[in-house]
């Protein structure tokens, strides 16, 4: 699966696609798709905004779409950081400025009394609204200064946690050392987005396979004007198609009485398909089969004179597609 990775934040970012990579997904950062929102996070839960932030996201890529909302809550803070942990210092991830505030208010607060955990609140969204969300909290406490490694971002140089991985299991971390001095690989079987990361994978599976199926059996329909031509359009699938220089989520679309349409996902411009009736999906078309006046290997010809260049591969498609619908009629 295609996934959307929805952070700005390049360790968050370098995490999530790790983790989803690992799990055999390939992952598009946001700079890779060409997205730069900001969306506000107005949740005063992590869970609350880690929806908000794949929301966005999802509507702007049309992919599926993880987004995660993560942060450090303190026991002598009564819970802070929290939700305000990236901008605890007053300005959006400066983490020096974090780190020493987070120092200064626990200064005076005694070994025993220095609790903490991470907690990662993970939302995966599909392009038509659905969602599925896990949380996962690492336990440890918080260090009396920097404990600095080669590794780890933000808070993870004052975090100690309980636990590390190795390939044998979690042992107990009786070294004390902080997130920031672990391997990736130690981290991740005890980090707080890795356990979360591990419920989405255990869950995603039989979740993505029931979505498909209601959606396949779905009698929702939608009414689209398309310069003025009024489509009923039913969900049916979820269909990710790749071209060369992108990827765009396509639901597969039909009309209720035949598979009338085809897309073109080429560089076609509104202006020249104005006049034929089209629907536009993301950055692709979808073009009424009885506008085509002629198929050619290396273009196709539509009644208005609009010449759409296709390769042999897009070619070879479409009169599959135009032969059987043109039989239906």
């Amino acid at each position: 699966m295609i996934v959307c990775a929805a952070s700005n934040n390049a360790g968050k970012l370098k995490e999530l696609r790790r983790i989803l990579e690992r799990m055999g997904h390939k992952v598009k950062s946001l700079r890779e798709l060409g997205i730069t929102l900001d969306p506000e996070e107005t949740g005063t839960t992590f869970a609350e905004n880690a929806r908000i932030k794949a929301e966005a996201f999802c509507k702007a890529s049309g992919l599926p779409t993880v987004a995660d909302d993560s942060g450090l809550c303190t026991d002598a803070l009564n819970g802070a950081p929290g939700v305000y942990s990236a901008r605890y210092a007053g300005h959006h991830g400066d983490d020096d400025a974090n780190n020493e505030k987070l120092l200064r208010e626990m200064a005076d607060v005694p070994e025993g009394q220095r609790g903490a955990r991470f907690v990662s609140a993970v939302c995966f969204m599909l392009p038509d609204g659905r969602a599925l969300e896990v949380e996962g909290e690492c336990p440890g406490r918080i260090a009396f200064s920097l404990q600095n490694g080669d590794y780890g971002f933000g808070y993870d140089p004052l975090f100690i946690p309980d636990a590390y991985g190795t390939p044998d299991g979690c042992r107990p971390n009786t070294e004390g050392r902080s997130y920031a001095q672990l391997t990736p690989a130690e981290k991740d079987a005890i980090s707080h987005r890795g356990r979360a990361m591990e419920k989405l994978e255990e869950k995603l599976p039989g979740y993505y396979q029931k979505a498909l199926e209601e959606l396949q059996h779905s009698a929702d329909e939608m009414t689209f004007n398309a310069n003025g031509e009024q489509l009923r359009i039913k969900y049916q699938d979820i269909l990710y198609m790749e071209s060369r220089q992108r990827v765009m989520r396509l639901f597969t679309l039909t009309d209720t009485r035949s598979r009338g349409y085809f897309y073109a996902s080429m560089e076609d411009t509104e202006k020249q398909l104005a006049p034929v009736g089209f629907l536009r999906v993301q950055r692709s078309y979808l073009v009424n089969m009885t506008h085509i006046q002629k198929l050619n290997y290396d273009k196709v010809i539509l009644t208005v004179g609009t010449e759409l260049p296709v390769s042999q591969k897009m070619y070879s498609s479409i009169k599959a597609k135009y032969l059987r619908w043109r039989n239906r009629q």
